[in-house]
């Protein structure tokens, strides 16, 4: 079935295959948002006896716009759980919970975690066993609202930001304080007395927010002095129906839970005061904390011992004891950067999103990445970095030892993943490439409840069963059917081998139920994995017919369920392959007959960001906003899911004019999104259009079409990066100041290049003007800390040539820090494919950084670095067309060699076989405290970007490298929308197409090709059921079916 195709003319397609980036324009300006102000706006709502305020004022009082404000929104409710007496372990708590009480990736405030063109970018995908995010680094109401639909999906509340206080900064004390001590007579606003309840409670409300966090360091022994108003924030939350609100502490003092502290701080005998997080290194007492908690009229439902993640070496051993059982856990790590995101590293870009959703894996579920096959626990040697081969966390018991997954997948049909995880080096549809590089939590899919549950096949679920080593399961970026990702299952396919995803509580309406599953084999030889769902308590496998050829295939299977069919399991078979089994599954979903009208969108804002243009295209950034034709609640809030909205997603659309195809761009849950880098050259009239996506995901609202104003953009810009992916500044990283400073290359030289030597060099004021606006203003560049150097670097087929990397030396250049970039990583890429891309991070022979001696500051000296002994444990393996060519530092330490003398002496050497002709190097700083940001296509933590155009020659023309594009080729399907979904087809029966209403119903048609009366073919659709004509002129139309069988209708 299709439920829609995309369209592409010629030249767009061929566009697309080498897109430039997307210019990072200030896209969103949050600069004036001030928490404060935002709850008096409430307030004064309240006092004019409203529950909230129109939109207008809150935008007025923070100086935003309305797309803005819409993309601190989430419309995504909380989906509920499945019961927990089903969890796969039943030594677990089944109410144990996990606070993840971290950053957004990396970075604080601005745009950290928003939609963005910036892919490599934090995906967090174990909500399974999260109930609580901590929002760690926004302000209170300034987290993005995308995050917050990935986690509401998934049955996790988030908190709304972060109030922080400590030894060093007492002015949000006193703002929280004084808030909390403010009183009110008047009845519309007062609750208990205070003037400010209602206002924090129904603005967090309004924004789908589900709390606030508090960092409390400074008078702790003045907490207790506001517990009333702590609990009347309880209260009221509760009397409205806001169940799931929380108010998270943590004190530095508190390591246990003492009779006193649990009064001033916990839970009294007049409720709940906060959600508390006991101070890290505590767990040795949490038998009695738990059991000081259970003497309040809360229990310890809201108990949780704090963990520092700065390392995973503690007491967890005391969290198995009986009587610390109902202890929750919380792990924190910390002020901006996520512990995961920046202990992450890779040698490539797509090999660090592998990494990162691994660690991740690890760390929930344990080392061997299945909850069943289990790893003895240790409080020592649970190592966060790698080792050598050895990745992180491989020893770790995972959280699973003591937290129970969760699942929200319940309720009716349908249900669908595209195993999304929300972003992407390109943007797929039914796997072929509509748009570039994305990032956006909201188009995450509901992640499995299983990381990974992989048993020997036709077990029932449960303690008992034999887990299976001969699959691995996993997310890749490598390709994806829709969206940016997809599962893999690789491994050995010669014994039965299932794969369980879903835990569920799933029944059809009705029984005209089918499933949707695609595929694409990479291996040859390969058998498509069977579907497989527990229903009723039994397993049924459902054939997955064989593909044709090496391109994703959607296929539609008959289910044969009724009503009364309970799907308790959703699953993969493998069996019946090989031992070099390699197949992507990119879909599954499970519908039936049920059909449900969304509601119209209305007044669809479109805003030119920003432009950019080569040779190739010229690109905008758009960013939209939209309305429903909906009246929200008293507290201004509709969720998408309300019977009055139906709604699952909107899909993002664009066209070159009014009569031009059709091509999706990008799909999100909030009333706002983000479309980077749209080719507009050639376009006419350049629209784009939203979408509004029934939940029964059959039914579409035609596209409410906005024109995209490219005047708005200025003067285009040139692309820096072409088709190498962007590398700059991530201007919301820690110390990013000292990088715009200080951190950048003085001077790049080769010797003995048989092509001549080569020589870049610049002074530190030519640093500092490449960081200027188009003005002239200050640090104003699109592209801050990066240069792309003007002469073209020659270089000859199996050679090898030196050269010297020197970086400014903060005790030469006096700017006020001397934080230069002796404190970084660095390394350097070559197109040796010519792909235009670094397509292979790892080098041809090992690069292992330099060993910490441990003098002083520094780990090594400022000369002398050929001979700096080297850290075995950072290894990262070779490949054999690897595109690293070098790689030098230390971790958490500096080398004054790199600012030093003639700075950093290596050698570059070029394969027999590169490729000839137009290639690249580029030169990377990133700092040496965070190795996530360390690559080649990503933003830099307080780093710096050097890119050198280069020219490979040499004889060896036949047999250089050559790219093989392993990605579905050819132009997208035209875009159609499907109004109606029939049983799949027979293949064998006779192939109709009628017109009803407006609308070419077909049955028993594999194809079907749309021509008008001139022969011009205006549509080609796989697999059609109900297309929707109303973009066609009314007129006679010449249908071919499946290739033989032709027929004249009228529309």
């Amino acid at each position: 079935m299709m439920k829609k195709t995309t369209i592409a003319c010629l030249l767009f397609a061929a566009l697309l295959s080498f897109a430039p980036s997307s210019v990072m324009a200030k896209t969103y300006d949050y600069s004036k948002f001030n928490w404060l102000k935002l709850i008096d706006v409430f307030h004064d709502a309240l006092a004019q006896g409203k529950e909230y305020p129109e939109d207008e004022k809150i935008m007025k009082a923070l100086e935003i716009d309305r797309a803005d404000l819409e993309f601190i929104r989430s419309h995504v409710k909380v989906r509920p759980m499945l019961d927990q007496e089903g969890r796969l372990r039943k030594n677990t708590y089944k109410d144990r919970k996990f606070w993840m009480n971290t950053p957004m990736g990396s970075g604080s405030g601005a745009d950290a975690g928003y939609p963005s063109a910036t892919w490599h970018n934090d995906v967090f995908s174990l909500w399974n066993y999260t109930a609580l995010w901590g929002s760690w680094n926004h302000s209170v109401g300034q987290i993005p609202g995308s995050w917050t639909d990935a986690a509401h999906k998934n049955g996790c509340d988030i908190m709304g930001g972060t109030v922080f206080f400590d030894s060093g900064s007492t002015q949000a004390y006193r703002e929280w304080t004084t808030k909390a001590k403010e009183t009110s007579n008047d009845p519309n606003v007062a609750y208990n007395g205070f003037k400010y309840v209602k206002p924090i409670v129904n603005m967090l409300m309004y924004f789908g927010m589900d709390g606030i966090n508090i960092n409390w360091e400074v008078a702790e022994s003045s907490i207790g002095n506001y517990k009333q108003f702590h609990q009347a924030l309880y209260k009221y939350a509760d009397s409205i129906g806001f169940k799931n609100f929380h108010l998270g502490i943590y004190t530095a003092s508190a390591i246990y839970l003492s009779h006193g502290s649990a009064q001033d701080r916990y839970a009294d005998e007049n409720g709940q005061i906060a959600d508390l997080m006991l101070n890290y290194n505590g767990e040795n007492w949490a038998s009695e904390s738990v059991k000081e908690a259970k003497k309040t009229s809360i229990g310890a439902k809201a108990l949780y011992q704090g963990f520092w993640i700065v390392g995973m070496d503690h007491t967890w051993s005391s969290l198995s004891d009986e009587g610390a059982k109902e202890m929750n856990i919380c792990a924190w790590g910390e002020h901006k950067d996520s512990r995961f995101w920046s202990y992450n590293s890779g040698s490539s870009t797509m090999d660090q999103q592998y990494n990162y959703q691994r660690f991740l894996e690890r760390a929930f579920t344990g080392g061997n990445v299945n909850p069943l096959s289990r790893v003895t626990l240790n409080n020592k040697g649970n190592n966060m970095q790698w080792n050598g081969s050895t990745p992180p966390l491989s020893t770790w018991a995972g959280f699973s030892e003591w937290i129970p997954e969760h699942s929200t997948v319940k309720g009716k049909f349908p249900f669908v993943t595209n195993f999304c995880l929300g972003n992407g080096d390109r943007y797929n549809y039914r796997g072929k490439k509509v748009a570039g590089a994305w990032y956006n939590m909201s188009a995450q899919d509901i992640v499995p409840t299983y990381r990974w549950l992989v048993l020997k096949g036709g077990q029932n679920v449960g303690e008992q069963a034999t887990t299976s080593t001969k699959i691995e399961a996993a997310f890749t970026h490598e390709d994806a059917f829709n969206g940016g990702s997809c599962l893999r299952l690789k491994g050995d396919a010669t014994e039965q081998t299932d794969v369980v995803l879903y835990r569920t509580d799933l029944m059809p309406n009705d029984a005209n139920t089918y499933a949707l599953v695609a595929t694409k084999c990479v291996s040859e030889n390969a058998v498509n994995p069977k579907l497989i769902l527990c229903v009723n308590g039994e397993w049924k496998a459902y054939e997955v017919p064989a593909n044709n050829g090496k391109a994703w295939q959607e296929h539609n299977i008959k289910l044969n369920l009724d009503a009364n069919s309970k799907i308790e399991y959703i699953g993969l078979r493998v069996e019946g392959g090989d031992n070099k089994y390699d197949v992507l599954v990119g879909e599954i979903q499970l519908n039936d007959g049920k059909k449900v009208e969304p509601i119209d969108v209305l007044n669809v804002t479109a805003k030119t960001t920003s432009m950019i243009e080569d040779e190739n295209g010229k690109l905008v950034d758009v960013k939209l906003n939209w309305e429903l034709d909906v009246e929200p609640n008293q507290f201004g809030v509709v969720y998408n899911c309300d019977e009055d909205v139906n709604i699952d997603h909107f899909e993002i659309v664009y066209r070159a004019d009014d009569n031009a195809n059709v091509v999706e761009v990008g799909r999100t849950s909030q009333w706002a999104t983000l479309i980077p880098a749209i080719n507009i050259m050639g376009a006419k009239k350049p629209q784009i259009g939203v979408v509004a996506v029934s939940k029964d995901l059959k039914t579409y609202k035609e596209p409410v079409w906005e024109d995209i104003d490219a005047s708005t953009a200025g003067t285009a810009e040139k692309d820096p990066f072409g088709t190498y992916g962007q590398s700059f500044l991530d201007v919301n990283g820690e110390g990013y100041g000292n990088a715009l400073k200080l951190r950048a290359v003085e001077s790049f030289t080769t010797k003995n290049n048989s092509e001549g030597d080569y020589t870049y060099k610049i002074t530190y004021q030519q640093f500092q003007d490449d960081n200027k606006g188009p003005n002239g203003e200050a640090n104003g560049a699109a592209f801050l800390n990066y240069h792309h150097a003007k002469d073209t670097l020659v270089v000859r087929q199996g050679q090898t040539f030196d050269f010297y990397l020197k970086a400014f030396d903060a005790e030469v250049v006096a700017t006020g820090t001397r934080d230069d970039c002796r404190y970084c990583f660095v390394g350097g890429w070559m197109d040796f494919d010519g792909s235009g891309t670094f397509n292979y991070g790892k080098g041809m022979k090992e690069q292992m950084f330099w060993k910490d001696n441990h003098a002083g500051n520094y780990a090594n000296g400022e000369d002398g670095e050929e001979s700096f002994p080297l850290d075995l444990a950072t290894n990262d393996g070779t490949e054999p067309w690897g595109e690293r060519v070098f790689r030098a530092g230390t971790l958490r330490r500096g080398n004054p060699c790199l600012v030093k003398q003639d700075g950093y002496h290596g050698q570059i050497t070029i394969p027999e076989d590169a490729h000839l002709g137009v290639s690249r190097l580029r030169i990377v700083y990133s700092d040496a405290w965070f190795t996530g940001a360390f690559g080649p296509s990503s933003k830099t933590n307080k780093g710096y970007t050097l890119d050198i155009d280069v020219k490979i020659v040499g004889d060896n023309v036949a047999n250089q490298r050559k790219y093989e594009d392993k990605h579905d080729m050819g132009d997208p399907d035209n875009w159609v929308i499907v109004t109606d979904i029939a049983e799949t087809h027979d293949a064998t029966a006779e192939p109709t197409v009628k017109v009803v209403d407006g609308t070419f119903v077909f049955e028993n048609t594999q194809k079907a090709e749309i021509y008008n009366v001139n022969g011009v073919m205006l549509n080609s659709i796989k697999n059609p059921r109900s297309v929707y004509g109303k973009r066609l002129a009314k007129g006679v139309y010449v249908i071919r079916l499946n290739g033989k069988k032709t027929v004249k209708v009228a529309l």
